[in-house]
């Protein structure tokens, strides 16, 4: 139904909106005008703040990475070299230093000889590294010579012997393992000669394994070397 208002417009009454309607309309306004600022903020401060936070990281980022990549590459470089350490130690460890066994035994030599314990010479000397079985037991090495004793008792043949496993004479005694008993052969005498009488004797000394000689090895003292040497010498007699 239509309805239509005759009245001249002074005599209009006034259509006015509730309060109630009026609160409503300023609320959704008021959260309108909220939501938008909260937004603003958003899209020009913080963003704005975590571009450039983003932009430093990146800046910082970039000039970290060749730092690490150096990093891996000195610790690559490390480890090859402590590997490579450790196979020149484990070779180094396994040989036998010739030069210092002619050494040492030149120096029991010479010392025996000033104290008049014994006069001993060779007439050849030989040694080689292997690793083998024969015989139900392993070889590792040894050193051979043709020795000979300036006296003609056998006694000076034991005292060299003692002396090489002395370790405050002899470094050999960590390297080979005691010697055999004492013998020889007392050559004729020769008053042409010095000396007119000798013994000659084969020395014979075999190599501990790689493990006992870098631990030092187990060998008997030189009284009980002397105690050994004494009792051949009554077997030999």
């Amino acid at each position: 139904m239509i309805t239509i208002d005759l009245l001249p417009e002074e005599y209009r009454s006034k259509i006015r909106p509730s309060l109630k309607l009026q609160a409503i309309g300023y609320g959704f306004l008021a959260a309108a005008v909220s939501l938008f600022a909260w937004w603003a903020w958003l899209a020009f401060g913080v963003s704005m703040s975590l571009q450039t936070e983003q932009a430093s990281l990146e800046s910082e980022l970039a000039g970290l990475v060749p730092q690490v990549e150096y990093n891996q590459s000195l610790q690559a470089e490390a480890a090859f070299h402590a590997a490579r350490e450790d196979t020149l130690a484990t070779i180094t460890s396994s040989r036998v230093l010739w030069t210092q066994v002619l050494d040492d035994l030149t120096d029991v030599v010479n010392q025996g000889h000033e104290d008049d314990r014994h006069t001993i010479w060779f007439d050849d000397l030989s040694a080689k590294v292997e690793d083998r079985v024969g015989n139900e037991q392993r070889s590792f090495g040894l050193l051979d010579a043709q020795g000979h004793s300036g006296s003609g008792e056998i006694d000076q043949i034991s005292h060299f012997l003692a002396d090489l496993t002395d370790r405050e004479i002899s470094g050999l005694s960590g390297i080979f393992g005691p010697p055999s008993a004492p013998e020889g052969r007392r050559s004729p005498s020769d008053p042409e000669v010095v000396p007119s009488v000798d013994f000659s004797f084969p020395l014979h000394l075999d190599l501990l394994p790689t493990a006992e000689r870098e631990h030092g090895a187990s060998t008997p003292t030189p009284e009980q070397t002397e105690n050994t040497v004494e009792q051949s010498q009554g077997e030999a007699q």
